[in-house]
């Protein structure tokens, strides 16, 4: 191992054990809900249903009544979820300047650990907890700033220890890497569950818990600190759209590390009153371009429409009568098609530059309405499925389009060339898809929920029909975008 990578490899270990761990765990979750409801709806209709061992047979719970309350509570949990990282983080990031980044990160890897405690808990002991205290997991977010705070200071710390000329190369692997990781552990976990159920919560849990350790190994020595480990000097260059991304919200993190804030108490206070506010000030700035502007409005759209695939697979278990151990198996596959197509992206966009003799822009834009036609036939597919082969092929059409945001965002910091306006603009969008989640999970899950509990007469796949509408709003936003970049 180089000198460079024995600076931000823990780092990526922390990144790989979550990834791994949350995948084995996020697997087998909907199963357990589903085993919580149906168990307390057996236990009042039909007490007999009930196995001496707790369980219920998985073919008896696919009643839409059933499923029905299944898709509510997984689409609460999923709102839950969102909260911490809104709320909590602009806390943490101020407390990071105080505190140290592995002192923050510590507490976040050790919260999110007692989270995923707690869920276990309440599923082993079924006949103490009700299965809608799972809702109460993220409170332990709240302790630990959630996992966008754990996300973005990691790669604060890989993007300050790797020479600038390297970073684009190394996170784009790193990416690649967390799809075969989160794939590794989503099939492991689907095997596991076959010999008992609570295997991928035990295994998940104590791989994830392994971040723990990880975090002692971090350093506090930068690139700039370690320069004569570097073979040779090197010059700025402008990051990439997804470094941009997950650096702007701890930008301040990182440049005032050392920093020694007057109180904890002032701290905290401060973070929760001023900071929030000023974190809106560069938003509001940053919309009054009209491009921006555009480019939110495809990214609110895009992401509104991604929320409907919180349901696909109570969707397939629940209308195709299939196992759920079974739906995690093979839906698993499409991370390893969306690994493929990021893998492809950037040598056909070089392709496409050099034969076409076209702009950045024009390719980045060409890349984003090409994938917004594989999720529009992907979730139009997905939702009038004859069976669930069929449902599972168009899921693989969806995850071809798997570079619609990152040729989106790559586009929108083309034409940027200063830090603060990049900034300005991936807050926006942060925050943008932050709401397009509040947004999105309640309308889908909501109206899933309506067509099992036979509210409406309407068919069970009704939601990726109107996902689809939105990425179709999306599709039409940006040939309108294309057209302004065409005619300047």
């Amino acid at each position: 191992m180089s000198p460079q990578a024995m600076l931000y490899w823990p780092a990526v270990l922390i990144l790989v054990l979550a990834a791994t761990g949350t995948s084995m765990v996020n697997n087998v979750r909907i199963y357990m809900i589903e085993q919580g409801l149906c168990r307390a709806y057996y236990s009042i209709s039909d007490p007999e249903v009930i196995l001496a061992d707790g369980s219920v047979p998985e073919e008896q719970c696919k009643l839409d009544t059933i499923q029905a309350k299944v898709a509510l509570l997984v689409g609460c949990f999923h709102i839950s979820t969102l909260v911490p990282g809104l709320i909590a983080a602009p806390i943490y990031t101020r407390l990071a300047s105080k505190l140290g980044t592995k002192t923050v990160l510590l507490i976040n890897v050790c919260s999110f650990t007692l989270g995923l405690c707690y869920f276990n808990l309440v599923c082993y002991f079924y006949d103490v907890f009700n299965i809608w205290m799972i809702i109460f997991t993220n409170i332990f977010d709240f302790i630990g700033g959630g996992t966008p705070l754990r996300n973005t200071l990691l790669y604060t710390y890989i993007a300050e220890r790797v020479n600038p000329e390297l970073l684009s190369n190394r996170l784009y692997l790193l990416s690649t890497l967390l799809l075969g990781t989160s794939f590794l552990g989503s099939f492991l976990g689907s095997l596991a569950m076959k010999v008992n159920v609570l295997l991928p919560l035990l295994i998940g849990t104590c791989i994830f818990s392994l971040t723990i350790l990880s975090v002692f190994c971090l350093s506090g020595q930068s690139m700039n600190q370690a320069a004569t480990m570097t073979i040779s000097d090197y010059t700025e260059i402008p990051q990439n759209d997804e470094i941009q991304r997950t650096t702007y919200q701890s930008a301040n993190t990182a440049s005032g590390s050392d920093r020694k804030p007057s109180g904890l108490c002032r701290t905290i206070f401060r973070a929760m009153t001023v900071d929030i506010l000023l974190s809106l000030s560069p938003v509001a700035e940053a919309l009054q371009d009209p491009l921006t502007r555009m480019t939110v409005l495809i990214f609110l759209s895009n992401d509104i429409g991604m929320a409907a695939n919180v349901t696909f697979k109570q969707f397939v278990s629940a209308l195709f009568h299939w196992e759920l151990a079974d739906v995690n198996t093979v839906s698993s596959f499409d991370l390893i098609i969306s690994a493929a197509v990021l893998l492809g992206l950037p040598a056909l966009s070089t392709f496409l530059v050099n034969s076409l003799s076209a702009t950045k822009q024009q390719v980045d834009l060409w890349v984003t309405l090409g994938s917004s036609i594989a999720k529009i036939v992907g979730e139009l597919g997905i939702g009038l499925a004859p069976s669930g082969n069929t449902c599972f092929l168009f899921l693989m059409t969806y995850a071809f389009g798997s570079g619609l945001l990152d040729g989106l965002r790559s586009f929108a910091t083309s034409g940027l060339e200063d830090e603060k306006s990049i900034q300005r603009l991936y807050m926006a969008i942060s925050m943008v898809q932050e709401i397009a989640g509040f947004i999105g999970a309640p309308i889908w899950t909501s109206l899933f929920y309506a067509t099992l509990h036979g509210n409406i007469a309407l068919p069970k796949g009704v939601h990726f029909f109107g996902a689809a509408v939105f990425f179709m709003i999306a599709f039409g936003l940006t040939l309108r975008l294309q057209r302004h970049v065409l005619r300047s």
